[in-house]
């Protein structure tokens, strides 16, 4: 095949005649076909499986006509259950987007390469072993691969979830559905970073209590919640995610609005992060019964006029309307001499400048706790908290409020009576106790921003749960019935005939099992309707072009996300069955089989139970089909039992005759392969290619003029000659 490339700029179809020449160095083709070359470029390209409920989109080669070469490296190191970086021997050829699988088990898709580490964008799903065959596909086996397919609700809030301690989170959600707070069907979490600073989603505790319109999130650790940009809204994030395979009992639930409260988990509340006395760092260390390990001076030892005090809570100051609280426990020597009442000055940061705010007394109590020392017990509210912004403060940004001293003093160094000078006592404040806590008038809040993910696609639907009455459904299922490809192009395809080049791996195939493949263009306003095709892929089974009838009304919308003019090839039977989900079933049925062969070697018998799941089913079993040896098989079993002989004792074993013929392979596959349509596996899809054979049309040749005589030869310029047409100009020998 060949295909041919508009330039730059082009904005029209155009015509490539049948016959027309392209020159490969000496070599001349010609094209079999007309098409229409379009000013288009096939952008994505995936696959959909509704019953797996699946998505997956093909290696970055398949769409861009890239060739890329066979990649296999091995992991250097073990990778455990939820890694998202792996480390190989080889990143020679890696880039971003790649897919990966590892053991022929898992699929990864690359986001980073650093070195001989790779990261992935999602996190491992079982365990592996240092020297595990990690590979790159480079072709599209549709239905199989990396499903990336989630089902999410977001809820955002910059100030609310700005929480580092233990916390509870209370949702409202109206209307009720139990579903949504049930631990087999979602997971609960946030975004956040752990003390190892390690930023990912972190579960809540399990969900304990709650009613059909109330969810209990409980987080029971220290960890912080962090800013997150998601779709485009910078936010700090928990989300609800449906598990796999559970959409089926969450397509029902709707809502209408969600509010959340939160409620400090810790009683004697939190310490501020930090604090200054002017400049100076104070240690706020903690020691005993929330005491701190130090006492702190707050004013330093000699407190003077305009002396700052700063403190910084991000948690609790960033909760602008609440009801921020301050215990202090404050101690100063009785036989000091401040003046009655020293006039301190509370103020916040507006992100203009300092702003006077009035703290309410609650409760104080005063006692002696020590010959020659009082201690005073407070508790101030700042009601209504105000919108604080975050600053720097000798060069540590957070949210700070601070306390002055603008009136009165501590006690003065030197006393000045007349003629008499005496000196003086100074009894700065020492702090020994100081937690911040919060709490709202109005228990529950609205949510700032509210998001849904399902098949790709991200939808903001804020205005609709804080409007009553205005319900959306948080968790959407694919809407196809049957599985399916799908084609994104940038432009429009227009007229006839457009030629796509399906390049597909060449596997077992019977004339009597073609699938039924119907192709469809989008056409607005939700309806997909038929396309005429002229198919030499027979339905996807081989390598071919198919020549497309676009009509006008081919729209763009969105779809996985994409704006794009969107194709699709349904498979209404839903006949293509993706190699590793045949070996499942072939697994399960041939449990008992394989029991009889391992009882033999007199250990207690693997398990093959996992079988029974489509993914790892592949590996497992073609282990089976593709080693000589039974034992190498075994060894590579994930956990077995212990009472399995150890290698040295099972290394003399014979190999097994009985399984080989089992298995004895025909196309790398067993006879019950054989009887399904296997999915394609798709090596390239290129538009405006269509077939061209090594042949040059030569037109009025002229070979040269007969006299008459019978057994004239003539010469042609170019041999061999394929077909020919041969006119004879008669016209002077006709009477």
């Amino acid at each position: 095949p060949v295909t041919f490339y508009l330039s730059g700029g082009a904005t029209e179809t155009v015509l490539i005649p049948e016959k027309a020449q392209i020159a490969a160095g000496e070599i001349i083709f010609e094209t079999e076909k007309n098409i229409l070359a379009a000013p288009s470029k096939l952008v994505k390209a995936y696959s959909i499986d509704v019953v797996k409920d699946g998505i997956y989109e093909s290696p970055p080669n398949v769409v861009s006509g890239e060739q890329v070469a066979p990649f296999q490296t091995k992991l250097l190191y073990d990778a455990d259950t939820g890694d998202k970086d792996i480390f190989v021997c080889s990143t020679e050829g890696l880039q971003k987007g790649d897919v990966l699988n590892i053991e022929l088990i898992e699929y990864g898709i690359i986001s980073e390469v650093s070195d001989s580490r790779v990261s992935l964008s999602h996190k491992l799903g079982k365990n592996f072993s240092a020297g595990s065959i990690v590979q790159k596909e480079t072709s599209f086996e549709l239905f199989e691969g990396k499903n990336l397919q989630e089902h999410i609700l977001y809820l955002g809030h910059t100030d609310l979830f700005n929480v580092k301690g233990e916390v509870t989170f209370e949702l409202t959600i109206s209307p009720g559905n139990s579903k949504i707070a049930d631990d087999q069907l979602v997971s609960w979490q946030y975004w956040g970073e752990n003390s190892a600073k390690i930023l990912d989603w972190y579960d809540f505790n399990p969900i304990q209590g709650g009613t059909d319109n109330k969810v209990v999130l409980t987080k029971g650790d220290n960890n912080e919640i962090k800013e997150r940009e998601i779709n485009g809204i910078t936010s700090r994030w928990i989300r609800c995610l449906v598990n796999a395979s559970k959409i089926s009992n969450l397509r029902d639930v709707e809502i209408d609005t969600i509010t959340v409260a939160l409620t400090p988990l810790a009683e004697t509340g939190m310490l501020p992060d930090m604090a200054f006395y002017n400049d100076v760092p104070l240690d706020l260390t903690p020691g005993d019964s929330q005491n701190f390990e130090t006492p702190i001076y707050p004013c330093g030892m000699i407190p003077r006029l305009y002396d700052a005090f700063y403190i910084a809570s991000q948690e609790a100051f960033s909760k602008k309307g609440a009801t921020i609280t301050l215990e202090l426990h404050v101690h100063w020597d009785n036989d000091g001499a401040p003046t009655p009442n020293p006039v301190l000055s509370w103020e916040y940061w507006d992100g203009q400048g300092w702003i006077w705010i009035l703290p309410i007394m609650r409760s104080a109590s005063a006692y002696e706790t020590s010959p020659g020392e009082s201690f005073s017990a407070k508790v101030l509210d700042i009601e209504d908290f105000p919108t604080l912004e975050p600053t720097k403060v000798n060069g540590q940004e957070n949210f700070w409020i601070r306390v002055r001293l603008v009136g009165g003093h501590y006690g003065q160094e030197v006393i000045v009576e007349g003629d008499t000078v005496a000196p003086g006592k100074v009894t700065p404040p020492k702090i020994t106790l100081l937690s911040i806590n919060y709490n709202y008038d109005e228990v529950s809040q609205n949510i700032e921003h509210i998001l849904t993910h399902n098949n790709l696609e991200f939808l903001n639907v804020t205005k609709e749960c804080k409007s009553e009455n205005k319900s959306f459904t948080p968790f959407k299922p694919l809407d196809d019935d049957y599985q399916t490809l799908y084609l994104g192009f940038d432009n429009k395809l227009e007229k006839a005939p457009i030629s796509i080049f399906f390049a597909i791996e060449e596997q077992p195939w019977s004339v009597d099992k073609i699938p039924s493949i119907e192709w469809e263009y989008y056409a607005g306003g939700g309806k997909w309707v038929r396309l005429e095709v002229l198919d030499e892929t027979r339905g996807l089974l081989r390598s071919g072009a198919i020549e497309f009838v676009f009509p006008r009304d081919f729209k763009n919308t969105k779809k996985f996300g994409e704006e794009l003019y969107w194709i699709r090839a349904v498979d209404v039977r839903n006949s293509f069955k993706p190699i590793g989900l045949i070996y499942s079933i072939i697994a399960t049925y041939y449990y008992d089989y394989y029991r009889s062969l391992l009882d033999p070697i007199k250990a207690t018998p693997v398990s093959f139970t996992y079988h029974k799941q489509p993914i790892t089913a592949k590996p497992r079993l073609n282990r089976f089909i593709w080693y000589n040896y039974l034992i190498p098989a075994l060894r590579r079993f994930e956990r077995p039992p212990p009472e399995i002989a150890t290698e040295n004792e099972i290394s003399e074993l014979e190999p097994c005759p009985v399984l080989l013929e089992a298995f004895q392979p025909e196309w790398h596959h067993i006879e019950e392969v054989k009887r399904q349509i296997l999915s394609p596996k798709i090596k390239g899809i290129f538009i405006n290619t269509t077939w061209a054979v090594q042949a040059e049309t030569i037109k009025e040749e002229l070979l040269g003029s007969s006299d008459g005589t019978a057994g004239l030869s003539f010469t042609l310029s170019k041999t061999p000659v394929i077909t020919e047409g041969i006119w004879v100009n008669e016209i002077g020998t006709i009477t």
